[in-house]
């Protein structure tokens, strides 16, 4: 959003696939997992507190990817057509290779990144003018949908494709329709 905001003439349109919204205000993180409320609380007030977090998931990730993955695929909480996801075996193979590289340089990139996410942004989402395009999961406790259709309510020109009955792993399933999409703004006048 940030690149849209100030690269108007330059950029031609936005895209948000299960991404996160503002979490500035309480109503934003309802119905977030409680690990990412306290990923983000900490992120906004205390972010060198993330280390005590972050670093023993990264040693976690970066050790067995594949167990990680196991884990949270059992969690009762998480919506089933993610775990159908994790569980794919061509899905679960990228997984497995890509768990290790998010934390290869270490923690600071996740910890950087929740803080972005969890404070200001210094610009107001009215002021955006490219067009934006969200998709997400209804059922996404990462990042609740709800937080995502009051971002997009906030952009003049922004449509959500909701997906009923889908978490947080929405690509797998979606990756040609959003790419589809994204292509249909290549012949996009500046």
């Amino acid at each position: 959003m940030a690149v849209a905001y100030g690269l108007p003439n330059r950029v031609i349109a936005a895209a948000s696939i299960s991404g996160a919204g503002m979490f500035t205000s309480p109503d934003d993180r309802k119905g977030m997992n409680s690990l990412n409320r306290l990923i983000f609380a900490l992120a906004r007030r205390m972010p060198a507190l993330l280390w005590l977090i972050a670093a023993p998931h990264a040693r976690q990730v970066k050790r067995n990817p594949a167990k990680v993955i196991d884990q949270t695929a059992r969690d009762k909480h998480v919506p089933e057509a993610d775990r159908e996801v994790m569980l794919d075996p061509r899905t679960r193979e990228i997984m497995i290779d890509a768990g290790p590289e998010m934390f290869r340089q270490g923690v600071r990139g996740f910890i950087q990144e929740a803080h972005i996410a969890a404070t200001p942004w210094g610009f107001d989402p009215n002021t955006i003018k490219p067009p934006v395009t969200f998709w997400h999961g209804d059922l996404d406790k990462n990042v609740p949908v709800e937080s995502i259709k009051r971002l997009s309510s906030r952009i003049a020109e922004s449509s959500v494709t909701n997906y009923p009955g889908e978490g947080h792993l929405i690509v797998p399933r979606h990756w040609n329709e959003i790419i589809d999409k994204l292509l249909s703004y290549e012949n996009h006048q500046f």
